[in-house]
């Protein structure tokens, strides 16, 4: 199964929570990954985030990279978060192209992934995943 680099934005009882770590086989499994200029807020239940993330560094540039980005859910009182669901899924992007072409490779009215279960105790959560797809000699 493939493992992919996850920024995870979560609402923590209306304050956002920062985590990483990696995403497999849509499971969050936390890790270390570097991140700084985290900002956030929850603004009516909407989770706002941004932050910078520092890639992997590779002895060629890495200019081919797919994102995406995911809900589901956390528990604030135990720190466990729910299964992953895809909302935004891109092709490789050239992120060296400012004029790059970048489009949601998913339909939103499909029912390819699964939705993730809200219970009383849980918050929704923001993932960022970052997947290394290509690599290109600059």
């Amino acid at each position: 199964a493939d493992s992919h680099r996850a920024y995870i934005c979560a609402n923590h009882s209306n304050a956002v929570r920062f985590f990483t770590g990696t995403l497999t086989n849509f499971v969050v499994n936390l890790a270390s990954l570097d991140a700084s200029t985290v900002k956030g807020k929850v603004n009516q239940g909407k989770i706002q985030c941004t932050f910078s993330a520092t890639l992997p560094n590779t002895t060629t540039r890495a200019a081919g990279y797919s994102l995406s980005v995911s809900s589901g859910s956390y528990n604030p009182a135990t720190g466990e978060f729910g299964q992953a669901s895809f909302r935004i899924q891109t092709d490789v992007v050239n992120l060296s192209d400012p004029n790059a072409t970048i489009s949601n490779q998913i339909n939103s009215t499909s029912g390819a992934y699964p939705a993730a279960h809200q219970q009383s105790l849980m918050m929704p959560a923001l993932l960022l995943v970052v997947t290394i797809l290509a690599f290109t000699m600059q």
